[in-house]
């Protein structure tokens, strides 16, 4: 038998086709099949209460992706976690976090050029961004 299934005709003369069941497989399909579609508000809800446990907005998303079977939770409910939650800083945070790293590993390796030239296009990054959030 094959590992990942498929058809192995030396060990089934009939051509059977096997499929591997793991239990992540079955455990996803029963999450699947005991999902609802939730409403606007009871999905509101859930966002509140994740952003209150300090998940970001993109944390959010893959929470309700994986619990809920949110896919696009945009276009299902046409509006965006940011706005429920009230934050559009995520960019600027995910760039103070790239930045914090580049000095940390630019002042152990100041010979790096090609970390120097990073950071200062980072940095002017970030510049860009708080300029665009402070209008």
């Amino acid at each position: 038998m094959r590992p990942f299934g498929g058809r192995d005709p030396g060990a089934n003369p009939g051509g059977a086709i096997f499929i591997r069941v793991t239990f992540k497989n079955i455990f996803s399909g029963l999450v699947l099949m005991a999902t609802k579609k939730l409403t606007k508000k009871e999905a509101e809800d859930i966002i509140r209460d994740l952003y209150k446990e300090g998940l970001t907005s993109e944390k959010i998303g893959l929470a309700l992706k994986n619990k809920y079977n949110i896919k696009k939770f945009r276009e299902e409910y046409g509006i965006r976690i940011s706005e429920i939650i009230g934050k559009k800083d995520a960019d600027l945070r995910n760039i103070k976090q790239r930045l914090e790293k580049l000095q940390k590993h630019f002042g152990k390796n100041p010979k790096d050029q090609p970390t120097k030239r990073r950071l200062t296009k980072t940095a002017s990054q970030l510049r860009g961004i708080e300029k665009y959030l402070s209008r």
